[in-house]
């Protein structure tokens, strides 16, 4: 048996990584997603999974224990359509058109990706290997947990955060945050924005809060959420990153299935919008618009279809 030190993917990372320029990978391209619009957990198409860690998805940023984690999140993606469905179908190797719902959407990313390319050899001098695309779920989760925390944006320790209470009015709350934030930001009149300032910049952000929560389910905690989701929107919008820490998107890899390319990514696409308003392509699996992609995707992989209602 493997000693815990000798695993091709350990169940700990290292306490830093060493990034190299030559380990990152900009990325412009199209992506690919299939998603569910109804059952358990469904979502938009530019919408991240907030609920995690999923026991089967190899490459889920949330921490322990599994719940929903405003403002961690992950979306998985590829680079062509058919690699999407391999991914989603891949345990039954059918394609059901009806079940959930499922849509497929594509878009290209507004911003240049920068992504972590796990196909050069960063696995290996940062003490894993090629096979953290393929190895123990749990072990991967791990890491990825880890490249999102020190990658992802700048943290803060959430201890530091005040528990909101609904009692409260909505600027005493906020004031109770406010002495956490970095440097001297104050809140200013509404649409006023200058140095040292949030001004429009929060309100983006109590936007966005108020959309994450949106979703929230009725039995979590919302006052405390949304200090939480208001503190990280606030600090991925406006944070610099530490000088010579990469920031980073998500992840570059390889599907188990066909070795074609995958990109998961983690909230930092978000946050800093990488999102255009409108997918290029979309289409429920169940719809005519979709035929020819299932076709093709039936043809590559020699999965089944289930046929549309």
């Amino acid at each position: 048996m493997s000693s815990p030190d000798s695993r091709k993917v350990p169940q700990k990372p290292p306490a830093s990584f060493t990034i190299e320029p030559e380990h990152l990978r900009s990325f412009t391209k199209p992506l690919w997603r299939v998603f569910a619009t109804a059952g358990e957990h469904p979502a938009q198409w530019d919408q991240l999974r907030h609920f995690g860690p999923i026991e089967d998805m190899r490459f889920d940023p949330h921490p322990l224990p599994r719940g929903f984690h405003p403002g961690v999140g992950v979306v998985y993606t590829a680079s062509n359509p058919h690699t999407a469905l391999a991914e989603v179908f891949q345990a039954s190797r059918v394609i059901d058109r009806t079940e959930r719902a499922r849509a497929i959407a594509s878009w290209t990313p507004t911003r240049p990706l920068q992504l972590l390319d796990l196909t050069s050899n960063w696995p290996v001098i940062n003490g894993a290997a090629a096979s953290m695309m393929m190895d123990n779920k749990a072990n991967t989760q791990a890491w990825a947990r880890a490249i999102d925390q020190r990658h992802g944006g700048p943290s803060f320790q959430f201890s530091a955060v005040p528990k909101l209470r609904f009692g409260d009015s909505f600027l005493e709350s906020i004031g109770n945050v406010i002495p956490k934030l970095p440097g001297n930001a104050v809140i200013e009149s509404a649409g006023n924005s200058g140095p040292g300032s949030l001004g429009s910049a929060f309100g983006e952000s109590v936007g966005d809060a108020f959309r994450q929560l949106s979703s929230i389910p009725a039995h979590f905690d919302t006052s405390e959420t949304w200090g939480r989701t208001w503190l990280r929107l606030y600090e991925a919008k406006n944070a610099t990153p530490t000088s010579g820490t990469p920031a980073i998107d998500g992840l570059y890899h390889q599907s188990s299935i066909n070795n074609e390319p995958l990109v998961t990514l983690f909230r930092r696409a978000t946050f800093i919008t990488a999102f255009p308003k409108r997918p290029s392509f979309y289409a429920l699996l169940d719809d005519a618009s979709a035929d020819v992609i299932i076709y093709e995707a039936v043809r590559k992989l020699g999965y089944q279809p289930v046929k549309r209602a």
